[in-house]
Parts: structure tokens; C-alpha cells; sequence
């Protein structure tokens, strides 16, 4: 389930708008780095652009001399591929309460979070439907073997 990735769609823009969902960890990483480099510099630091999966998000900064940072990350990243924990929790978590796409996107677009496509919540929800299915015969064969067991314990 954790294995999912998701290509990434990058866009540069000249301002980001709105919230975006943050791994407090990284963040900090990300402050820390850019603490150390304006000890050493006073150029302004500017935000530079925005790599999209979802509602994860990879946000650039450089310093005005084109010295680049590390990224805020939403999650763990590799290369140009994410393991989206955001999107599995926030589809997983609509999909246990009744909810869809559409109660997603609202909930997202009130709090003024960009969301996934309903494209990826689709994949997304068919994902998690296929991990909960094969853990549902799992659980299931388990259970069966243990009352065999139970059975031709009492003859």
C-alpha cells in the first residue's frame, strides 16, 4: 500500500497562494537550512516554485544569487516520484466515513488546499479497495483455519 507513487506535475509560478499540508519535520529542516544560509548572506530568499502529487507538495526557495535549498516536503521523496501519504490518508479517510471525491474537493477547497485530481482519488480509492480485499481473505483464511482447528479439537 505504501509502495503507490504517483508522478509528479511541476509548475513554477512567480507567488504561491493558499495552505498547503506540511510535515512539521521537514519544515524545520527546511528553516534550519535557511537559517545557516542568511547567516552567511543577506540576499533575500524568495520562494521559487511548487512540485504538485495530490495534495503533496514540494516547495522550492532560492536565494536571489540562484543559490538553491533543499525542499519543504510534504513526504518522503524519491526523485521525481512520492510516496503520497497525504493522498492515501485523505482518500482512505473518506472512503471509511462515506465520503468521496466531492466532499474531498469541499473540504480542501474551504481550508484553501489545492487537491488531487479526481483522476488520482479514483486510482487512489482502487488501491486502498484492493489492500482492504486482500486483507479482508487474509483475515478471513485465518479465521477459517482456526475453527477447522476448534472443530477437530472437540470429536
Amino acid at each position: 500500500m505504501t509502495s503507490e507513487r504517483v508522478k509528479l506535475r511541476q509548475s513554477f509560478c512567480g507567488e504561491l497562494e493558499g495552505s498547503r499540508i506540511v510535515n512539521l519535520d521537514n519544515l524545520q529542516e527546511f528553516i534550519d537550512q535557511l537559517m545557516t544560509h542568511a547567516s552567511q548572506c543577506s540576499i533575500q530568499i524568495i520562494l521559487s516554485g511548487e512540485k504538485k502529487a495530490g495534495l503533496a507538495s514540494i516547495i522550492s526557495s532560492r536565494c536571489q544569487l540562484s543559490y538553491s535549498f533543499d525542499n519543504i516536503k510534504e513526504s518522503s521523496w524519491s526523485q521525481w516520484q512520492i510516496t503520497v501519504g497525504g493522498n492515501l490518508a485523505a482518500v482512505w479517510g473518506q472512503m471509511s466515513t462515506g465520503g468521496g471525491y466531492s466532499k474531498l474537493h469541499e473540504t480542501m477547497t474551504t481550508l484553501g488546499i489545492p487537491v488531487m485530481s479526481s483522476k488520482n482519488f479514483v486510482d487512489t480509492e482502487r488501491s486502498i479497495g484492493r489492500w482492504w480485499e486482500q486483507q479482508l481473505v487474509e483475515v478471513m483464511a485465518e479465521a477459517g483455519r482456526v475453527g477447522k482447528k476448534a472443530c477437530r479439537g472437540t470429536r
